[in-house]
Parts: structure tokens; sequence; C-alpha cells
């Protein structure tokens, strides 16, 4: 039987910053999802198996927020495995033992996932940042990122497999459950809520501490008036807030933890946090490519756009993509890095010879800056390698990145050079600011934010590719 957590996805969505989707929510529930986050906050934790194929596997993670935006990272075990997809040989032999689906090439890695300007944003692998997705988080099959502080709230266990989404909303579940309603009581001195369906099929109890705060310390799931999962947290003191310590899911009436979560650190609004989280510090690079509800889209390194605007910054502007994407590309063409720039060379020439007869124009000629002109984005860079003194290869990195950011603005400001001069006509301060933003978009993602990841971090926190403490 599939773990029912998703059916506490109006909850937990709540909880990581969307509108609560009961109105009639007692006050209890109602204090811990809706209360808005505010500041940042950074918590390491862990999710130990004892279940089936995966018995032993201890797998860490890190979720780092920042007011709305919630980012988890799942790092796997100490050698990057994660948790393995497991499934009986025989569906009809209830005695077979589940063996595990044999690793992709996503399986050893950083996986993260983000909540983002209303969206969830996937990334499988970090250190392998060619592709993703971005769904939007109401969507019926979207996993969204743990949120720790609310997982008291969990009577079922925590997997990452896609097919079975434990946040994934299960709309046959979830309407029974919603077109119930919620009951208050006390059980051994300890308050209680429940909801239940109009059938009493289905039943959800969660138990309260009011000396930890008023945080959920049990929560159990019945169906047919059995108990089916449950769950027990304890909670620690983190700078003056209760976070949970450990929970502990359990499958009926067993007395042994199938899985649990244990808590490491957890630290809020501390001066190294992260201000603004963007997908750019969860992994993706100039050029992953991300599956939309509107299409394949691509991440420029400061936002996401179309597969057509992004072939022809590429081919039309020379805005290449980021190295290790190009290594990616070419790779599964099974071609060199060179033959495989030689091929976007010759694409080039066909899109702006169209461009051309389109426009009438050849805005890539067109040099912002005078090659061997240095400005205040090169200046930037000399005086960051300066002070921080960066191997040979972190370098070369800082002057990749400043290449790329480089590209990156030149091509917006052509782009845009017409709608520019018509609001200096104008006299439009609006527009004006508008394409100002875009380009100090540009210089804080794709030349600041990236130069910042080069330096080695000084928070001895678990490391997490992409990520900058």
């Amino acid at each position: 039987m599939k773990c029912l957590f998703s059916i506490l996805v109006f909850l937990l969505a709540a909880g990581a910053g969307a509108e609560p989707q009961r109105a009639d929510l007692p006050q209890r529930l109602r204090g811990l999802l809706e209360a808005p986050r505010i500041g940042t906050s950074q918590i390491e934790w862990t999710i130990s198996w004892a279940e089936s194929c995966n018995a032993g596997l201890r797998e860490r993670f890190v979720t780092r927020s920042s007011d709305e935006t919630l980012w988890e990272s799942n790092l796997g075990d100490q050698n990057g495995t994660h948790a393995a997809r497991c499934v009986r040989p025989d569906p009809q032999d209830p005695d077979a033992l589940p063996q595990a689906v044999p690793p992709g090439k996503y399986d050893v890695g950083t996986r993260s996932r983000m909540i983002y300007e209303g969206a969830v944003w996937d990334l499988p692998c970090a250190e392998r940042p060619d592709s993703g997705s971005v769904t939007p988080r109401e969507a019926a099959r979207v996993r969204l990122p743990v949120d720790i502080l609310t997982i008291g709230l969990a009577p079922c266990k925590i997997t990452d497999e896609t097919d079975a989404n434990p946040f994934r909303l299960e709309n046959r579940v979830y309407e029974e459950l919603a077109s119930g309603k919620f009951t208050e009581g006390y059980q051994n001195g300890l308050p209680t809520v429940a909801t239940e369906s109009q059938d009493g099929h289905y039943r959800l109890k969660w138990t309260f501490d009011d000396r930890l705060g008023g945080q959920p310390v049990s929560a159990a799931l019945y169906v047919a008036g059995e108990l089916v999962f449950s769950s027990e947290t304890a909670y620690q003191d983190a700078d003056g807030r209760w976070v949970p310590k450990s929970t502990r899911f359990y499958q009926r009436d067993s007395t042994e933890p199938y899985k649990t979560i244990d808590v490491e650190r957890a630290s809020f609004n501390e001066p190294w946090h992260a201000k603004e989280i963007n997908p750019a510090d969860m992994g993706a690079l100039n050029g992953t490519q991300f599956s939309t509800p509107d299409g394949t889209q691509f991440w420029t390194g400061s936002e996401l756009v179309s597969s057509d605007e992004f072939w022809e910054l590429v081919c039309v502007h020379d805005v290449m993509p980021d190295p290790k994407i190009l290594e990616l590309l070419s790779s599964d063409l099974g071609q060199t890095v060179d033959q495989y720039l030689t091929y976007l060379s010759r694409a080039g020439e066909h899109l702006r010879e169209q461009y051309r007869r389109k426009h009438d124009s050849e805005p890539w000629l067109i040099k912002s800056t005078p090659a061997k002109q240095q400005d205040e984005w090169d200046t930037y860079v000399e005086k960051f390698l300066a002070e921080h003194k960066l191997p040979e290869a972190g370098v070369k990195r800082a002057h990749e990145i400043l290449k790329q950011a480089k590209a990156l603005r030149d091509a917006r400001r052509r782009q845009n050079a017409i709608d520019i001069r018509q609001a200096e006509k104008e006299n439009d301060r609006r527009r004006l600011d508008h394409f100002a933003d875009l380009e100090k978009m540009i210089f804080d993602r794709v030349l600041v934010r990236s130069l910042k990841k080069l330096i080695p971090s000084q928070q001895g926190s678990t490391p997490v590719p992409g990520g900058n403490d």
C-alpha cells in the first residue's frame, strides 16, 4: 500500500509559504502552518532506512530557506548514492523479497529541489546539470521539498521516488478527508486534532505538546479503523525555537521504525546564510534545460527563457553555454567539445542569415565595449581574485564566468538597444530602470554569485555542489 502522506499536501504546502486550502483549520494547525517565513535558515538532516532493499542506507540532506524560497539538497550517502526504487520480481508472490532497480545516471550525486517564485524546480543531479524540470507547485504529481520544521505532521515515510511522490495530492483520498471535519480533544493529558472522511474510512490524528511550543509529537493514519502508518517526533531548542530532533516512522503495530529522520544542525538568520536563493544556487548553469508546462526552456544564469530565445543568444549573439554544459552536450552526441562548437558555429551562420533577412540588421557586429578596454565588470573580477588568492583552476573558472556574464550582458544590450534609445528619448524612467534592473540581475546572479561559489566555505557545514554557505 502506498504511503498516504500526500494527503497532507495542503498542510505542508502552507508551511512552505502557500495559501492554506482549508478555511476551518483548527488554531493549533493554523498557527504552525500559516506563520510566514521571514529571514533565512539552514537545516542539515539525514534519513536512515531500515526497510527492504535500502536497509542500512543513510542519506544526507541540507535544507535552506530565504523568506518564501525553500531549497532542499539530497547528497545521498557517503558515496553520493541514493535510495533505490524497490520492486517485487513477481508481483503475484507476496513472499517475494523486493529487489533494487539498477541505478541510472542520476542515482549518484546531489539531487536538488527548490520552491522558487511559485514553482518547484527539480535538478536530479547537480554534478550533471544538463536537465531538470519546473512544475507549478499546485500540480498533482509534483514533489515538494521536505519542510523539516513541520515534519512532525507526517505519519508516513519520506521517499524521493518520482513515481511515488509523497507530497503529491492523491485526489481520491484527499477529497474524502477534505470533505470531512476537524475535531479536537485530549488523550493522556495532551491535546489532539483529528480529521476524518465522511464515511469514516480514513482518519488522520495528531497529538501536540504545549510544553514544546505546541509542536506535534505524534501523527497517525487509520484506514478502516486500523492503524496503518504513524510517527513520533522529538524536539530540540535551536536559536530559541523548537526544531525537530528526530522523527521515527512506523508501520501498523511494529515497535521498530522502518525509517528515521534525524536533524543534526539548525540555524536561523545567520549572517553567513544566503539572503537570496535562486536556481543558480542549486546547480543550474547557463544552458541547463528544464521541462516546463510551456515546453522546454533554458536557464541563462539569470533567468529562464524559451528554447528559441536561448538558441538565438547562442547562435546569433555568441553567448555560449557554460563549459560544463558544452562538455555534457558534446559527450551525449559522441563529439568532442571542439566538434560541437563547430556545429554551433555552422548553425549560427544559418540563423544569422535568417535574422539578417528578417530584421535587416546585424546586431552581433555591435561591440558594447572595445575589445581591449576594461570595464567595471573586469575591475570587479580583478579585485575579487586579488582578495581571495584562488588556485589556478579557480582563476580560470573566474575568467570563464566573467566572459559568460559579459557576453549575456552585451547580448541583452543589443537586443534592447532600440527600446533603450526610445526610452531615453522620451525620458521614460520606469522603462530605463527596468533595463537597468535586468543588467544588474545578470551582474548579481551570473557574475557575483557565481564568483562567490569559488570561495572555500568557512562555515564547516555540509558542502553542496552548486551551493554557497
